[in-house]
């Protein structure tokens, strides 16, 4: 019986542990990059593609900050798609 309690004891610490650590937040941009995007449209809605049928989408990217911004990775929400952007810095 005590073993069952030591037990039960130490796995609801290490519960708690994880719990209280698993999530971290951080407050402050830690990126060198001080530039700004905005990207329009947003959003872009496809709606259905046929199979083996191509299809573009494309979006603006404009600088809204006050110094060259540069892309360093852009992804997409369905890995069926190829992602090309500008490597060149976007000047405000």
């Amino acid at each position: 019986m005590k073993f069952l309690v030591n037990f039960l004891s130490v796995a609801a610490f290490c519960l708690a542990v994880t719990i209280a650590s698993a999530q971290t937040v951080r407050m402050v941009d830690q990126s060198k990059n001080a530039g700004k995007v905005e990207w329009l449209p947003r959003q872009i809605q496809m709606g259905d593609i046929p199979l083996d049928v191509p299809a573009t989408g494309e979006f603006m990217v404009k600088n809204i900050g006050t110094e060259p911004l540069v892309l360093l990775e852009v992804s997409p929400t369905c890995h069926c798609t190829v992602v090309d952007f500008p490597k060149d810095p976007i000047m405000p």
